[in-house]
């Protein structure tokens, strides 16, 4: 027995030993979960110091809520200070119970300026939705007494049309956000293929230099000619290029919208987003129009193709055509160098007859050249490189379509001075703003839903012919007629005034 001695004692301690492993694991667990759920809250918490410090101005202007800093470091810098505590003991007045330690500040804030992406419109048009609401409450405040039950069902119908629409508004715009932020791509695009035609140019250029050509045989001529072909056909060396750049930017979009249509398909297979049918059949429609803009048989990519056929025949044409020529060149010059070389080893200023045949073959060889570049020309004379007339988007983008590449036009004005330094503003230029809309889209109804509630911001928050509080001008920028100059653009009051009741009368006219 005495071998079976403490058997229990060693199979307790082999049990506990398990036992305590899988609680204190369960303890740590549950300690790491706290701790990741207590840094969540700091971080919040830090975020939340943060936005506490919000433009006063700016928002007592503009509704708009924006946090001053010049540059993303000061943005860093603010917001470590505001969790700093959250990481040490303090001096007893914090009691962290998961205090962790940072080793490395790598903080990747999206340091976003006001004109940037589409934060500006998106805040605006937050704020409109209750501004609406609020207007249509006044309205049929006014015009009906709320005091019974069909007073309060016609004012819940029309809040509920208004939440509808700009509801609709915020669909679209998550929809163009995940799917169809193609606009850099599509003007990429389209600005290169109207570059191509300054290409098309340039090698009708060059064959007008070949059409024009003198037609002289002697060797100085013969030179200017072959320049001539060399510099066509480095034209449309050029013009190929720029096809062939183009042909791959256009593979690259093609790869990136038949990867959104992916994405789509997926996020609906998953339900990732609850859109209705009539959103889906939005989404699909316009999803066709862009892979039939990139498909390899599309107009577009047809006229790539046509351009390079075209291209191709007449460098096949200039290729022979050199060849002649340089064999005329370097005849013409073999028989100019012998020439010389005869007439030094003579020593006198007469000719030999060796001299005087190589002189005569000379002359038939410039009379053949002579005939060979007037027939040349002949065959030139109807050559020419059609546009290639690659069909663009006719959606225009105008500027002066978008309330914000409007609102730059302040120089002076009170919005852009609380968030930006002078010097910055004084750079601003189309290019700081995106504009958000569909570029070979057909027209939809939230694009004019749109650009009527940021029309009725620019009402609500700017100056504007009669708009008074108090006797006094609502204080906003430093212009007097800020609506009229988002709408006319030009440079002085009366100006603007002017423009704006010609738009009027003319709208009254029709």
């Amino acid at each position: 027995m005495k071998k079976y001695k403490a058997s229990v004692s060693i199979y307790f301690v082999f049990s506990i030993v398990l036992i305590i492993s899988v609680i204190m694991s369960v303890t740590e667990i549950a300690r790491m979960n706290c701790q990741k759920l207590y840094l969540q809250i700091a971080t919040d918490s830090g975020l939340d110091s943060m936005a506490s410090l919000y433009h006063r101005d700016l928002y007592e202007y503009y509704s708009l809520y924006g946090v001053e800093y010049r540059t993303k470091e000061m943005l860093e810098t603010e917001y470590l200070s505001y969790i700093e505590p959250y990481f040490t003991d303090g001096d007893g007045n914090i009691n962290n119970w998961y205090i962790a330690k940072i080793d490395e500040e790598n903080v990747d804030m999206k340091y976003k300026t006001l004109l940037e992406e589409t934060y500006f419109e998106k805040e605006m048009l937050s704020y409109m939705r209750y501004k609406m609401l609020g207007n249509a409450i006044e309205f049929l405040g006014e015009e009906f007494f709320i005091n019974d039950e069909s007073s309060f069902v016609e004012l819940s119908e029309s809040a509920k049309k208004i939440f509808e629409e700009t509801e609709k508004g915020s669909i679209y715009g998550e929809i163009h956000d995940r799917y169809f932020d193609f606009s850099k791509d599509i003007i990429e695009l389209e600005d290169y293929a109207r570059k191509i035609q300054d290409y098309v140019d340039k090698v009708n250029m060059r064959l007008n230099a070949v059409k024009t050509m003198a037609t002289s045989g002697n060797l100085t001529n013969a030179k200017s000619v072959l320049t001539k072909f060399d510099g066509l056909d480095s034209a449309i060396n050029s013009l190929k290029s720029a096809l062939t750049s183009f042909r791959s930017k256009m593979g690259d979009f093609r790869e990136k919208v038949n990867e959104s249509k992916r994405n789509y398909e997926s996020d609906k297979e998953a339900e990732l987003y609850n859109f209705t049918e009539e959103v889906c059949e939005f989404i699909e429609s316009e999803f066709s129009k862009f892979i039939s803009y990139v498909d390899e048989n599309s107009p577009m990519n047809q006229a790539v193709e046509r351009g390079f056929e075209k291209s191709n025949v007449l460098q096949n044409q200039i290729s022979g055509d050199r060849m002649a020529i340089n064999e005329f060149v370097d005849t013409l010059q073999s028989l100019t160098d012998e020439i010389e070389e005869e007439r030094k080893k003579k020593g006198d200023d007469k000719d030999t007859e060796l001299i005087k045949e190589l002189i005569e073959e000379r002359k038939d060889t410039e009379e053949s050249f002579s005939e060979f570049l007037k027939e040349l020309k002949e065959v030139y004379r109807e050559q020419k490189v059609e546009p290639i007339n690659m069909p663009v988007s006719t959606q225009s983008h105008n500027e002066e379509e978008n309330l914000l590449n409007q609102l730059i036009n302040f120089k002076n004005g009170i919005l852009l001075n609380l968030v930006l330094d002078s010097d910055v503003i004084e750079k601003l230029s189309k290019e700081n703003v995106t504009i958000r809309a569909f570029d070979i889209l057909s027209d939809t109804s939230i694009v004019s839903i749109e650009k009527v509630i940021l029309g009725e911001y620019a009402l609500d928050k700017f100056n504007y012919f009669n708009k008074d509080k108090n006797d006094e001008i609502t204080r906003s920028g430093s212009e007097a007629l800020e609506v009229e100059r988002l709408i006319g653009n030009k440079k002085n009051d009366n100006a603007n005034l002017s423009s704006v009741i010609d738009r009027i009368l003319l709208i009254r006219i029709a």
